[in-house]
């Protein structure tokens, strides 16, 4: 009895990560045109280092090679919207460990979904995630940051080659 809820959790795990791993393809199938967003906090921005134009342009040459097209979000604007590789970096007021800030780095990407529950109604939701990468940085290492930018874009363009790659 004891062997058959093992196999059966086994087997619902299993089925759960495979059913993940379909809706991150479904999400990510057929892309050819996004938005690059990335958005500091108030403590980023004081941090000093953090350019968010050159972060921006950092995602972007990573995209490039995929075959993505990367437009701003102007050009999208009345048009039928890009979805938007959205990177969000925060960080703490305080320093802690010594001179050490803690921070985060998210990444997503967001863009107009239907609700089922309203016809026709879209609205702007994530439909995919590269999730989170948290750490400390000291003063002066804003390439620290940058890092954990490039691991989360890398995962991003990881899912999008399996997503979109032609399947036998």
């Amino acid at each position: 009895m004891q062997r058959a809820r093992r196999t059966m959790a086994a087997a619902l795990l299993c089925g759960s990560a495979a059913s993940a791993q379909a809706q991150a393809d479904a999400a990510l199938r057929g892309i050819t045109t996004v938005n690059v967003l990335v958005q500091l906090d108030q403590r980023a921005v004081e941090y000093g280092g953090l350019d968010r134009t050159a972060l921006v342009n950092r995602v972007t040459g990573r995209l490039l090679p995929l075959g993505l097209r990367v437009v701003d979000i102007e050009e999208g604007a009345g048009r039928s919207m890009s979805p938007i590789l959205l990177v969000t970096i925060a960080m703490s007021d305080e320093e802690t460990l010594g001179h050490a800030r803690a921070y985060t780095v998210h990444a997503g990407l967001t863009e107009g979904v239907a609700l089922r529950r309203s016809a026709g109604e879209r609205v702007w939701g994530e439909t995919w995630s590269a999730g989170e990468a948290v750490g400390f940085v000291g003063p002066g290492r804003p390439e620290d940051i940058a890092q954990a930018v490039d691991r989360l874009v890398a995962r991003f363009a990881s899912a999008f080659r399996s997503a979109n790659t032609a399947r036998t």
